[in-house]
């Protein structure tokens, strides 16, 4: 049983809408739709104004057309999901009137394409490329709550168009890509014929197109790009690479086409496909032909056009706002008004005469093919990420993508820039203004506190204070002569004697309880000095310590409802944030958490004393970053705006007062709930995409792979910061970059790049380092027939290709080389997917088509395969399946318990992920052997499907990846999300 996945299990990182279709108005020829997946536009061309905006949800929409139907006859919009639900909206209110399943027990995908005949008495449905089927108008619109699909057509070959000449006749026009030549055959269908097959009867009125069809099919040299057919009148275009057939009635025209030499030199070209859209109005017929590198040519004629040379020009694009190379829809709406999409810049409503933009609509989609997870301070939420992909064939991107706090949660309520560049060194908030301080501020003369009714403070007499209310104006600071004082409504009251061990450190700080005696002082106060920290309770001094390291730059203290004992929060030079206990009944400090934050970079807190018990937070800061910490949990929350801060000051309940380092003062407010929001910033990487993306130690810096049309492949090192790249490295021969696994311990600084390459004999494994943000290549090792497995177990490292390969690294003067661990043995070949090595010498391969194989290196073959039909699979589908190894409480294979020891100390719980479509499986594997080793059946593996479960989205996946002990990243087009795999 398939069960649907809960939010909790599937974060949504990246969802950007698709752009679904355009479509012009069935009685107005100037109003079109502009659909994608979250918004439908209504648009009008002639007076380029915007009729309507709708939101929608037209989420894994495949396609949509219009209809017209009843008495007296309304207008709906029809659109079918990947689901097999159909949507029928009213128009023009785009209200949804009814959802329908659609009775069909295969899968739909997006190459899917409907249509309605003249009448709209029939839904036409081609459904997989090689099959079509119908629905009764009548019945999309009936209280039922399914419609039942009728399959009146199906072919081997693929479906490119398909289109109704006559419904009462059952005459089609089909295009279809052979399965030999692949090549594009125009054929008539007869659904009589068909159904009966009784091939002699013919086909009246329609003898002209029946005669191009003929004509078409003993022609080798005419390649056929596509056809329209139009109602009002009966009329059919043919478009070929030499001819431009008109078909009116019974009769038809050629034409031959002129001025495509470079449209079809282009087409020679790898990746490179051409398309054609065609209007009829007022007895003008306007055609476009646009291949996918935006190279878009254009010609139009009167019906009755007697030179039978059609003249084709390139549109030029001069104002177009930005360079088209990923051209992946056109369509055109009048003579001079046409309709692109553009993965990178997203629909767009053209004038071509004037070179007029009309209407833009943001849609562009990326293509995410790898992704990884780069959280700073080694938490285990994921708070940040660098993916990678491709926009087109020649633009490739870099994502990094951080969890951020909405603009919502800390919102920006008023923006002072009257201090702006100043030098400002500090403010105070008094009760009507704020006072400052810049660098020209005299030593002696600078204060060192001034209170909330102005009571000022020098540096000469004082060393460190702190505000404890701004109603009553009453306030704590530590003297010169390291005597502590309470001021309450201008009445100077000091507490203690001289406090024993300070010095006149220029690192001081206090914070002090929320709970206070009679008078109003806190009773517990502490005191950092330096490197020293100090708790007084009710005016006595319990407790003295010596921080290790840095000197302590602010200290905090939280009071908990749940417990007496408070929370010190202490931040230091270094940049590393503690997190004490202080025990009230032992009077000790004990350790509960250290967060450490950017490397040597001093770090400053701000006490966030919100009226919400059940928040514990400050705020943590440096000049390159502002967090907020949850002190009972020890996650952040970053910073959502691209202020750099200097200083941070509470003013009243939940608002604090901001200095930025451009003196400009910002007042936020922080909400009750912190919710997050992804942040994403991007840099275009031009003539190549970005395959894959590596983690380093430092998480600033990653490896990536990018590969160019030509397959010219580098590995770069990214700067994450400054979004650039450090250094690059080229490999020495065309091919593809399979996989890189970056080694761990005993290795430090090691990369194992597996390369597939063009020519013979060049595929390879590569030994890389990354050295002082360069890559230095150690070592090439030829393979056969290279592929993506490769993993680590130890010092030994496997490629698991057409040869299982087990080696480990040596240094050989500077550089690293391979010692190869055996013979090789026969593995499964280049398209093994994924595997997994045990401390037992056990390997697990995942291949896309063989499946599931164990291989026991120390026998040195295969001991267990299960076939993808064993895994409920035809095939796993290209990085859509992987290995995933996670931490166990113990051992599943409890049977085996007693016999197979070494099964229960693993101590860990491989699992295989399969995300088809939008159904994830789940299955569990146990591999162990014993220690004898003297047979293959030594070996014991259990195989059993764990879970099913249906993801809300069904997003074309392009990887599916761990990248925790119970997380994996789904990489898609438009899209990345986390998956929750223990839950």
């Amino acid at each position: 049983m398939i069960s649907h996945a809960s939010n909790s299990r599937l974060e949504v990182v990246v969802e950007d809408p698709a752009f679904i279709d355009c479509l012009s108005d069935i009685d107005d020829a100037d109003c079109v739709y502009l659909i994608k997946e979250n918004e439908i536009i209504v648009f009008n061309t002639r007076s380029a104004t915007t009729i309507s905006r709708s939101r929608v949800n037209l989420e894994n929409t495949v396609a949509v057309c219009l209809s017209k139907y009843g008495s007296p006859r309304s207008k709906y919009l029809v659109a079918l999901k990947s689901t097999g639900e159909v949507l029928m909206f009213r128009l023009p209110d785009l209200c949804l009137l009814n959802k329908k399943r659609l009775k069909y027990n295969k899968p739909i995908s997006n190459e899917t394409f409907t249509f309605f005949d003249s009448k709209y008495e029939r839904l036409h449905i081609c459904v997989g490329n090689q099959e079509m089927l119908y629905v009764d108008s009548w019945a999309l619109l009936s209280p039922q709550s399914g419609v039942q699909g009728h399959i009146f057509y199906q072919t081997a070959s693929e479906i490119k168009k398909c289109a109704c000449l006559s419904l009462r006749d059952g005459v089609y026009l089909i295009s279809k890509k052979d399965v030999i030549d692949n090549r594009l055959k125009l054929e008539m269908v007869d659904f009589e014929i068909t159904a009966s097959q009784n091939q002699t009867k013919t086909r009246e009125g329609y003898g002209s197109i029946e005669k191009i069809v003929t004509e078409l099919a003993g022609s080798t040299s005419d390649k056929l790009l596509g056809f329209f057919v139009f109602n009002k009148p009966r009329l059919a275009v043919v478009v070929t690479s030499r001819t431009l057939f008109v078909a009116v009635r019974n009769r038809y025209t050629k034409y031959d086409n002129r001025g495509l030499k470079k449209m079809y030199a282009l087409s020679s070209e790898d990746k490179i496909s051409i398309n054609v859209d065609c209007h009829f109005g007022n007895n003008y017929l306007k055609l476009a032909m646009f291949d996918n590198r935006g190279n878009i040519y254009s010609t139009g004629f009167g019906l009755w056009c007697e030179d039978k040379n059609i003249m084709w020009r390139r549109i030029q694009l001069k104002k177009f706002p930005g360079k088209i190379s990923d051209l992946c829809f056109c369509k055109i709406l009048s003579k001079t008004s046409y309709v692109l999409n553009s993965l990178q810049l997203g629909c767009i409503v053209l004038e071509s005469e004037k070179q007029k933009v009309l209407y833009h609509m943001p849609c562009n989609q990326l293509t995410y093919l790898d992704a990884i997870v780069t959280n700073e301070l080694g938490s285990d939420d994921i708070s940040s990420l660098v993916a990678c992909g491709g926009v087109a064939t020649d633009l490739g991107f870099v994502e990094c993508i951080s969890k951020v706090l909405s603009k919502e949660t800390l919102k920006i309520i008023e923006i002072d820039e009257h201090y702006e560049d100043q030098g400002i060194q500090d403010f105070w908030l008094t009760a009507n203004e704020i006072e400052t301080t810049d660098i020209f501020t005299q030593s002696k003369d600078a204060p060192c506190h001034i209170s909330c009714e102005k009571v000022r403070l020098s540096c000469e007499h004082a060393l460190c204070a702190l505000q404890l209310t701004e109603t009553n104006d009453m306030f704590l600071y530590l003297d010169t002569n390291f005597l502590l004082h309470f001021v309450k409504n201008g009445t100077d009251e000091k507490m203690a004697t001289p406090l024993p061990g300070l010095s006149r450190s220029e690192m001081v700080s206090l914070a002090a309880s929320k709970n206070t005696d009679h008078r109003g002082v806190p009773q517990i106060i502490v005191i950092a000095e330096g490197n020293k920290l100090h708790v007084s309770v009710n005016g006595v001094i319990t407790i003295a310590i010596v921080a290790n390291g840095s000197n302590i730059r602010n200290v905090c203290l939280k009071q908990l409802s749940t417990t007496t004992d408070p929370i010190i929060v202490m931040s230091d030079d270094s940049g590393l944030v503690s997190i004490l206990s202080y025990s009230l009944l032992e009077k000790n400090i004990c350790i509960l958490k250290r967060v450490q934050f950017e490397d040597d970079v001093p770090a400053q807190l701000c006490d966030i004393r919100s009226t919400f018990e059940e928040q514990c937070l400050v705020f943590v800061y440096n000049r390159l970053k502002v967090r907020i910490l949850d002190v009972l949990s020890g996650f952040y929350h970053a910073w959502p705006y691209d202020y750099s801060v200097k200083l941070i000051k509470p003013r009243g309940t939940n608002k604090f007062v901001v200095l930025t380092v451009d003196d400009i003062l910002i007042t936020v407010q922080l909400s009750r709930v912190l919710a997050s929001e992804w942040k994403r910033r991007k840099t275009d990487m031009h003539n190549q995409i970005i395959t894959h993306v590596l983690e380093l130690e430092n998480p600033r810096y990653v490896v990536l792979t990018s590969q160019t049309i030509d397959n010219v492949c580098r590995l770069a090192i990214f700067d994450t910061e400054a979004l650039q790249i450090m250094s690059e490295y080229t490999l020495p021969s065309a091919g593809t970059v399979r996989k890189l696994l970056k080694l761990r311990s005993p290795y430090k600084h090691e990369i194992v790049v597996s390369f597939s390459g063009k020519s013979p004999n060049s595929d390879c494994l590569l030994i890389m380092s990354v050295l002082q943000s360069k890559l230095v290549h150690n070592f090439t090792h030829r393979v056969e027939k290279a592929s993506c497995a490769l993993a680590q177990m130890g010092n030994q490292i496997t490629h698991a290709g057409a040869k299982i390969l087990t080696f480990e690294l040596q240094k050989e003067t500077d550089k690293w080389t391979v010692a190869v661990i055996g013979q090789p043995f026969l593995g499964t070949g280049p398209l093994s997917m994924t595997c997994s090595m045990s401390y037992d010498n056990m390997l697990v391969v995942l291949d896309a088509t063989v499946g599931l194989c164990v291989y026991d290196l120390s026998l040195k073959k295969r001991v267990h395969r299960t076939s993808t039909n064993g895994l409920s699979s035809d095939h796993f589908y290209d990085n859509a399946a992987v290995l995933c190894v996670s931490r166990t409480p113990g051992c599943s294979m409890a049977d085996y318990k007693s016999l197979f020891s070494p099964v229960k100390r693993s101590g860990t719980q491989l699992s295989l992920l399969n995300l088809q479509r939008s159904v994830l499986s789940i299955w569990e594997i146990n591999v162990a052997a014993t220690k004898s080793r003297s047979s293959v059946d030594d070996a014991i593996i259990s195989i059993r499907e764990h879970s099913t479960m249906q993801l809300p989205s069904s997003r074309p996946i392009t990887k599916l990846k761990q990248i925790s002990s119970s997380l994996c990243v789904v990489c898609a087009r438009g899209g990345i999300s986390i998956l929750n795999i223990a839950k």
